[in-house]
């Protein structure tokens, strides 16, 4: 399962995560869980969110409904040393994201900001997708498209 995690912060007494996620069937449906101390938090709220970037990228000719994205938020806990565990299953799959107050704060860094920068300038599907522009629209339009 792909996915990525866009932004991780606590406000209002709440942890509130959103990012996209992308099982090998995007078909299937996917659920969400927290833990804390091995206990299962009841009042998570989840919501997902329509992603046709996500679909773009990874899927060729899919048809099927585009929420691969999410919107997650539950209580925190002001305790440095509570970790919760964020769980992110469909039927094959499993994601186990572990939060804590020094993870928030390291995903928030201007460190952090300029890895995922990169990252995204070299990923693999940032690249085949600007040849695959390259050879459909040629090389004006890819010229055009890259010094906006």
């Amino acid at each position: 399962m792909n996915y990525k995690i866009d932004i991780k912060r606590i406000t209002d007494g709440n942890v509130h995560i959103e990012g996209w996620y992308l099982p090998k069937d995007p078909y299937s449906n996917v659920f969400v869980e927290v833990y804390t101390n091995d206990k299962k938090i009841d009042n998570v709220k989840f919501v997902k969110t329509k992603r046709q970037d996500v679909a773009e990228i990874y899927l060729k000719d899919y048809d099927g409904d585009v929420f691969f994205g999410f919107n997650i938020e539950f209580p925190y806990d002001d305790n440095d040393d509570l970790t919760y565990k964020l769980i992110i299953k469909s039927k094959n799959e499993k994601i186990i994201e572990k939060i804590n107050k020094k993870s928030i704060e390291e995903f928030n860094s201007f460190k952090h900001k300029k890895k995922e920068q990169y990252i995204a300038y070299f990923n693999f599907n940032t690249f085949k997708r600007a040849f695959d522009f390259l050879l459909k629209e040629g090389p004006t339009s890819f010229y055009k498209k890259a010094i906006k």
